[in-house]
């Protein structure tokens, strides 16, 4: 039986992590040895700094800088609810990933020589502002005979320099097959060499089908109808807009509070009529299912509301400076949903959506993805 190692982003989030659980449980199912590798890489404190100086401007190092003391602030400030959080996150991980018994750093993770492929992906592990080109997460680290494969990784809205698209060519030329998330990645890494193809492949969410996410779903529900507000950068005026939202539809409101926490606002510390900070992954799936309605500026969540079929509404991230909101644009284009992209600024109007369509599109998406991974496992 063929061993894979996937290489990905398992923690933070309840995005992050469910993607690598997908994944994972997706190739199992096929019959693979398969588990995600236990890391803690990300470039070293030095390689960060060096990488941040010589590609952002001086405003941007000033804004980076701010925002990691904001979050230091705020993170003591939000301590118990955030560690609650934490917690459970990390609680879920260690009990229901595959997970490889060895953790590798950035001292160590060239002797992870113990699978027969990689497959690296999904997340923005290719997204240079977030793994400054560690080679890790481009498994430039292989020796010969290791099959390299990339799966849905995200490089965000990333635009190489000339020193960085040499080394990316190196890094890509070494792979058995390539493939990313985002259709524009794909495009813009292969004006690097002509010898590189890329393939657009699904987010791992899709991959195992909505019944075997359902089935994730816990029986709890809520006795209240209620709007499920997930908000990652979200503002004051956004969440005053789904307040009024949820009063004139009378209601609950169901909020995850402190999803960034360089971006706490004092409204965010009393919003929502019920708060949660004790929620896993599958508790995540839940909210969502059992939604009267959705608005949210998350990817992944619009992936599960999607998967679900649920009445949802994609709010443009606050503050979007490296255009993330282009992702969910594509995605609901992808499957005739862009009349659920709404704003804050204009009045709130339900949306008439044809979801036969939608799983049309989703399920010719998941069929060409499951095929890539057949290939390249080959």
């Amino acid at each position: 039986m063929k061993r894979i190692g996937i290489i990905t982003w398992y923690w933070g989030n309840y995005g992050s992590i469910l993607q690598a659980y997908a994944l994972c449980e997706y190739l199992s199912m096929q019959g693979f040895d398969c588990e995600v590798v236990r890391h803690h890489v990300n470039g070293d404190f030095r390689t960060q700094v060096r990488y941040r100086l010589s590609h952002d401007s001086l405003s941007s190092n000033a804004a980076n800088i701010k925002n990691k003391a904001a979050g230091m602030i705020y993170g003591r400030i939000q301590k118990d609810e955030r560690a609650e959080r934490m917690r459970t996150f990390e609680r879920f991980v260690e009990e229901n990933l595959r997970l490889s018994e060895r953790a590798y750093t950035n001292q160590d993770y060239a002797e992870c020589t113990d699978y027969d492929a990689y497959i690296c992906g999904s997340d923005q592990i290719w997204n240079p502002s977030f793994t400054f080109l560690s080679p890790f997460y481009w498994l430039a680290f292989l020796p010969e005979g290791k099959d390299a494969i990339a799966y849905a990784p995200s490089l965000g809205t990333a635009e190489f320099g000339n020193d960085d698209r040499e080394t990316v060519k190196r890094y890509l030329l070494r792979f058995k097959a390539i493939s990313t998330r985002e259709e524009n990645s794909g495009k813009m890494l292969e004006t690097i060499d002509p010898r590189i193809r890329v393939s657009h492949v699904s987010d791992p969410t899709f991959l195992p089908g909505a019944d075997f996410w359902k089935s994730k779903v816990k029986s709890t529900k809520s006795e209240k109808k209620y709007l499920f507000a997930y908000l990652i950068k979200g503002n004051d005026r956004q969440r005053e807009y789904i307040e009024a939202v949820a009063r004139e539809r009378q209601l609950e409101l169901v909020t995850y509070p402190y999803l960034e926490n360089h971006r706490i606002t004092k409204s965010e510390r009393t919003w929502g009529d019920v708060r949660c900070f004790g929620d896993d992954p599958f508790d995540f799936l839940t909210k969502i299912y059992n939604a009267e309605l959705i608005i949210t500026d998350s990817f992944h969540c619009s992936v599960f509301s999607l998967q679900f079929r649920k009445d949802f509404y994609a709010l443009k991230k606050c503050g979007d400076t490296t255009g993330q909101f282009n992702r969910i644009e594509q995605l609901l284009k992808a499957c005739g949903m862009s009349g659920r992209m709404i704003s804050e600024d204009k009045p709130f109007r339900r949306a008439e959506t044809d979801f036969d369509a939608s799983d049309r599109a989703i399920a010719a998406l998941r069929e060409e993805s499951r095929a890539y991974l057949d290939r390249a496992l080959s």
